[in-house]
């Protein structure tokens, strides 16, 4: 582990001993048990990224975001590593492609995260929010580098990147549009994932005479549990 890794982990514990290294809590949106794809979010240790489902199928693709010196260009030192926390003047947007499926067996190990949130989202705004993330990155793709050490391409963002604004940051923002709610602090990678909630859809019935009631089920549904390809 270089000396960069060590500060980052080192940062971590100070964080957890002044008490803002607690675990914010995913809580995913009510959603139909039909119209849902999968959305994963995996925890590397500090550093956490958004997996979404192609839109056509053909496997998954992943989301990085950090500091373009520290995470895109792998420069690990210490002094890269302070000045990525405190004084950043360029943010990286990571992105491969994942030849899997969202469930998978083997995939944290393929992709070598400590942990994988997965939860159900509605089609149209995981739809919506990979289109959004695929117009981000190909803005900037005169800047593209390879990264053999991650297996990600990155390219420049425009986003400011800091200790106040991380990679977790990134995740819970774009968990938000996906309709999550976000609990706690976010500074750690540790998201935890409260239940999913799934609202029962069943043909309409008819009232009553002389009653404009219509039933409504609710339930709840269940928690589950690479190669780097061209952007």
């Amino acid at each position: 582990m270089d000396r960069g890794d060590l500060m980052w982990r080192a940062a971590a514990v100070i964080l957890v001993f002044f008490g803002v290294g607690c675990s914010a809590v995913i809580r995913p949106p009510a959603v139909s048990a039909t119209d849902t794809i999968p959305v994963l979010v995996a925890d590397y240790g500090y550093h956490s990224t958004i997996i979404l489902p192609r839109p056509n199928g053909g496997g998954m693709v992943e989301y990085a975001y950090g500091d373009w010196t520290y995470f895109g260009c792998n420069q690990k030192s210490l002094g890269s590593a302070v000045h990525a926390l405190l004084a950043s003047d360029q943010a990286t947007l990571g992105r491969r492609i994942l030849d899997r499926e969202p469930n998978q067996p083997g995939l944290k190990e393929a992709i070598g995260a400590n942990a994988i949130l997965t939860f159900p989202a509605p089609r149209e705004k995981v739809e919506d929010l990979e289109r959004v993330l695929e117009r981000r990155f190909s803005e900037h793709l005169d800047t593209i580098v390879y990264s053999p050490v991650h297996q990600l391409y990155f390219v420049k963002d425009g986003e400011r990147y800091g200790v106040a604004h991380n990679c977790n940051h990134f995740t819970a923002q774009f968990l938000e549009q996906l309709g999550c709610r976000i609990e706690g602090v976010v500074l750690m990678s540790n998201f935890r994932l409260a239940e999913p909630i799934t609202v029962a859809t069943s043909a309409p019935v008819e009232p009553a005479k002389g009653s404009s009631t219509r039933p409504m089920m609710m339930g709840n549904a269940s928690r589950v549990g690479v190669a780097a390809g061209k952007p």
